[in-house]
């Protein structure tokens, strides 16, 4: 489930809830450059994109197709896996973040990393 990249490049976590397709696009597009990519949703759901338009509706479409689009279940991530992680304008981490310890306990593995 990652983006077919080279293993040697690190992890990124890409958390998605409720995400905007343009935004959704631009990040996995920049960060997929750079790293291998695991998506990640609440229970490993479908990913739900909101503001799908003319514009983005064929990319979605593609990528929806992807191996590396079957989201991980965000319960089961382990900070320690990843180099990054990657919240596109998402709405939904919001929320996620005010019912769920998940993506509180992933945050908080970057924040102390972050201050080694």
């Amino acid at each position: 489930p990652h983006s077919p990249r080279m293993p040697s490049q690190p992890s990124c976590c890409v958390h998605l809830a409720g995400v905007s397709a343009q935004s959704f696009l631009h990040c996995f597009t920049l960060a997929s450059a750079a790293f291998n990519l695991q998506v990640a949703t609440p229970g490993g759901k479908t990913m739900d994109f909101v503001d799908v338009n003319d514009s983005n509706a064929r990319w979605v479409q593609d990528f929806r197709l992807k191996a590396y689009a079957s989201p991980a279940k965000l319960e089961s991530i382990d900070g320690a896996r990843y180099h990054a992680l990657l919240i596109p304008s998402c709405p939904g981490a919001l929320a996620d973040l005010a019912s769920s310890g998940s993506l509180a306990r992933i945050l908080q593995h970057f924040r102390s990393e972050s201050s080694r």
